[in-house]
């Protein structure tokens, strides 16, 4: 597990300069293999990181997010794309409930898309949960038209009940897939015991 939004060694895996080491590794590696597969992206889906096990002050966040920018300039690719993927605000990591700090709140990623000219992975089911935790209505529309190039599509429940098959959660999927008619991109699909891509 790593944490490229790193702001202290403390209650984490790795720290910052390492979690950056190990993406870029795993990115070169990947990209000596992508001229023997026929897709025509090469795309990563990343957690920003930022977590901890204690919930920290709020201010720490602005720290976070620039680590986060800076850690993905200093990632060297030739054939990828890297999407940020919008986190839950209590993810499971090693066994243990942990806290989220970063890139839930909808006007946060925004921000930080406008400002890094990046898009994201937007997950669905990691937005119900926080939309319940905040008392907010799932996340607009306008998020994942705008911001998003991938979608994870699964429902969820409570504050902590992620990646539930489709109609066994909160979710009015109805209104969702209703709500993304004209959007372009990928998708990752749960549904049954299935997890689906669909280009």
């Amino acid at each position: 597990m790593i944490d490229i939004s790193n702001i202290s060694h403390e209650n984490q895996v790795l720290p910052l300069k390492e979690s950056r080491e190990v993406l870029q590794k795993i990115i070169t590696k990947s990209e000596r293999f992508f001229d023997c597969f026929t897709s025509e992206r090469n795309i990563f889906i990343l957690h920003p990181g930022g977590m901890t096990f204690e919930k920290d002050i709020l201010k720490n966040n602005k720290f976070r997010l620039e680590a986060l920018h800076e850690s993905l300039n200093k990632v060297k690719t030739v054939c990828s794309e890297i999407f940020v993927e919008n986190l839950p605000p209590f993810p499971w990591y090693f066994g243990g409930q942990w806290n989220s700090n970063i890139f839930m709140d909808a006007v946060e990623i925004d921000k930080f898309c406008q400002n890094t000219k990046r898009k994201i992975c937007y997950d669905v089911s990691h937005s119900k949960l926080y939309c319940n935790f905040s008392n907010n209505n799932l996340t607009p529309k306008w998020l994942y038209s705008k911001d998003t190039d991938y979608l994870h599509i699964a429902d969820a429940t409570g504050i902590d009940g992620e990646g539930l098959q489709i109609d066994k959660g909160e979710i009015n999927f109805d209104d969702f897939f209703t709500s993304l008619k004209g959007w372009n991109g990928c998708m990752f699909l749960k549904y049954g015991e299935v997890m689906q891509m669909i280009l």
